[in-house]
C-alpha cells in the first residue's frame, strides 16, 4: 500500500473501503475468479477513478493484501487472553469470517 500515513486522513479510509469493498463483492461473484478481476472493474464497483486506485495502490494484489489485512484487525480487536487461550474460537466469531469462508470457498479454483 502507498503513502501508509496518510492512512489516519479520513478521505483515504473512505477511498480505500470503497475499494476493498468492491473488491469483495467481485470476488463473491460465483463467476468471477480474482486473476480474471480487472483494476477497472474494481473501480467501476467501487465508483472510483483508475488514477485514485493507483494513487493508493501498487496492483490489485496490494488491493487484495488490505482486504486480507481487514480481516487480521477484526481479530486483533480481541483481547490478547482471547487470542492466546480461545483462539479458533476468537476466530469464529469474526463478523468478517463468514465472508471469507464464501470467498475462499468460490476462488478456490482459481489456478493463477
Amino acid at each position: 500500500m502507498k503513502n501508509d500515513k496518510a492512512n489516519t486522513d479520513l478521505r483515504v479510509k473512505r477511498t480505500h473501503k470503497l475499494l476493498w469493498s468492491a473488491l469483495g463483492e467481485l470476488l463473491l461473484d460465483p463467476k468471477k475468479e480474482f486473476s480474471s478481476i480487472t483494476i477497472n472493474e474494481i473501480c467501476e464497483k467501487a465508483m472510483v477513478h483508475r488514477t485514485t486506485f493507483y494513487k493508493h495502490f501498487v496492483d490489485k494484489y496490494d488491493l487484495l493484501n488490505l482486504f486480507f489485512l481487514q480481516f487480521q484487525d477484526e481479530f486483533r480487536k480481541n483481547s490478547l487472553e482471547d487470542r492466546i487461550e480461545i483462539p479458533f474460537q476468537t476466530i469464529e466469531r469474526n463478523p468478517k469470517r463468514k465472508m471469507m469462508d464464501i470467498i475462499a470457498l468460490k476462488q478456490k479454483n482459481d489456478k493463477t
